[in-house]
């Protein structure tokens, strides 16, 4: 799974220095590891499993924007 590429199709802003500041690779293969080992693990419901991105890695991309700022 390619999230930065999936978050710009989706419109979801990403600011400059975690595009830049993000290990994508790593990221990306936290993100297929979720996807394919779901069944397996019960991480998510089902209903959840579709919409990783949104529910999971998106949410927690905006945290640690939130979260830099907050210590500025």
């Amino acid at each position: 799974m390619d999230v930065l590429t999936l978050c710009k199709q989706k419109e979801f802003p990403i600011p400059d220095w975690l595009v830049e500041g993000m290990d994508w690779d790593q990221l990306n293969a936290f993100a297929t590891f979720l996807e394919e080992k779901n069944e397996e693990g019960g991480f998510f419901s089902q209903n959840d499993a579709a919409r990783i991105l949104e529910r999971h890695i998106y949410e927690n991309l905006i945290f640690l924007d939130w979260d830099r700022h907050s210590c500025e």
